[in-house]
């Protein structure tokens, strides 16, 4: 793992390390805080940092990274991914499924930009997406 990290570009160490930081924060984030309240400071218009990163490049990061994170569940993915592009002056929205299987109803979390899904696309066809909720804080 190492020597494949090592092989990366200056620029993919650099984001894989702030999205290995960032998936870290929201995964622990969610452990303290009510989902609204992390959703709300993660979703806001964040300060933008200067960047060359794109946010495919960024979503790339957050994938390799999130097998460092324990629990770093498409939720966590998709949140850190946000963050970290709308950071960058990019454009994500965040988008939910619901899919029902034999053993009941299953969730899912997947961040679209860019025209396509960029994060949590491998299973996202395999959900409903649900219509965003309009509860007057966007």
């Amino acid at each position: 793992m190492v020597r494949k990290f090592l092989g990366y570009s200056r620029l993919e160490r650099r984001l894989v390390v702030q999205a290995w930081l960032a998936l870290t924060l929201v995964r622990i984030l969610l452990w303290v805080l009510p989902y609204r309240r992390v959703e709300a400071w993660l979703i806001k218009p964040a300060a933008q940092v200067p960047g060359r990163a794109t946010p495919a490049e960024i979503a790339r990061s957050i994938t390799r990274a999130s097998t460092l994170v324990p629990a770093a569940t498409c939720l966590v993915q998709a949140l850190a991914g946000s963050w970290l592009i709308r950071r960058a002056g990019g454009i994500a929205e965040l988008r939910f499924g619901v899919a029902k299987d034999h053993a009941g109803f299953k969730a899912h979390a997947w961040l679209e930009g860019e025209g396509r899904i960029l994060i949590g696309g491998r299973t996202a066809a395999d959900y409903s997406m649900l219509a965003p909720a309009d509860d007057g804080r966007r």
